[in-house]
């Protein structure tokens, strides 16, 4: 089965609660990465088959409610191509 490694972020808005959010690790998260404040932090990563899964996984971390999508296209698997992408970027960012 691929999986595919996902981040969980923190960050505060000036004295507000904290604000979580998650992306895939790796280029395909840049876009979302990119959006958060300099003072954001790595909370978890966890792996997940698709995007359903690391939803359900993400809402369980944070002790949300359960995730209900019913979209059948977040249940799509990712595929291998995706998993050897994330793969290659993140050998070239170990020291």
């Amino acid at each position: 089965m691929v999986m595919l490694l996902h981040e969980v972020w923190g960050e505060r808005k000036g004295d507000g609660p904290l604000y979580a959010s998650m992306c895939v690790a790796g280029p395909d998260g840049a876009k979302h990465r990119n959006t958060l404040s300099p003072f954001a932090r790595i909370l978890h990563h966890f792996e997940a088959n698709s995007y359903y899964e690391a939803m359900v996984k993400f809402h369980e971390l944070m002790k949300w409610d359960a995730y209900n999508s019913g979209s059948l296209e977040e249940k799509i698997p990712y595929t291998q191509i995706a998993q050897m992408k994330q793969q290659r970027a993140l050998e070239i960012l170990k020291p």
